[in-house]
C-alpha cells in the first residue's frame, strides 16, 4: 500500500493555471503530513512518528479511462483544462474510494480515551506501511 499527502489540501491553495504548474515541484508519493491548522482541532503536532494524516485513493477503470482520455493525469493536461474551464463529468459507472490514515501512536495522542493499541486494533482497520502502523479513520466512496 502506498500513502501520500492529501492532494486536495495542496490543490485548495492553488488559484491559477500557473500555480497549478507549480505542482511539478511537489510529489504526492510522500509520507503523510500534519493537516493545516492541526492544533486548532486538537490534532497532535509533535511525536514519533511525526503526527500526520495520509491519503489513499483507488479508482475503477471507467474513472481512470476518463481521466486519461481527457489528459487530467498530467500537469499540462490539468493546466489546459483549467485554462478552458473544462467541466469534469465522470461516467455514471465511475467509482473512487478514498481513505484517510493516521499513525496509531498519533491516534492515541489525539484521542487518549482510546486507551491503548489493542483497543485501536479492535475499533479500526490497521495496516503497516513503511514500518509504521496506520489506522483507517475515514473512508469516502464516490
Amino acid at each position: 500500500m502506498k500513502l501520500h499527502a492529501s492532494v486536495l489540501e495542496l490543490v485548495k491553495t492553488l488559484n491559477t493555471s500557473a500555480s497549478l504548474l507549480s505542482l511539478r515541484a511537489k510529489t504526492i508519493d510522500v509520507g503523510c503530513k500534519a493537516p493545516v491548522g492541526a492544533a486548532v482541532g486538537g490534532f497532535p503536532t509533535s511525536g514519533t512518528p511525526l503526527p500526520c494524516i495520509a491519503e489513499q485513493v483507488a479508482r475503477n477503470r471507467p474513472q481512470f479511462d476518463y481521466i486519461v482520455k481527457n489528459n487530467l493525469n498530467t500537469l499540462a493536461g490539468l493546466a489546459a483544462a483549467y485554462a478552458k474551464s473544462f467541466k469534469v463529468e465522470m461516467p455514471p459507472q465511475s467509482v473512487a474510494v478514498k481513505g484517510d490514515w493516521i499513525p496509531v501512536p498519533t491516534l492515541l495522542q489525539w484521542i487518549p480515551q482510546l486507551g491503548d493499541v489493542a483497543t485501536i486494533k479492535k475499533l479500526y482497520y490497521t495496516a503497516i506501511v513503511s514500518s509504521v502502523e496506520y489506522a483507517l479513520v475515514a473512508m469516502h466512496v464516490c
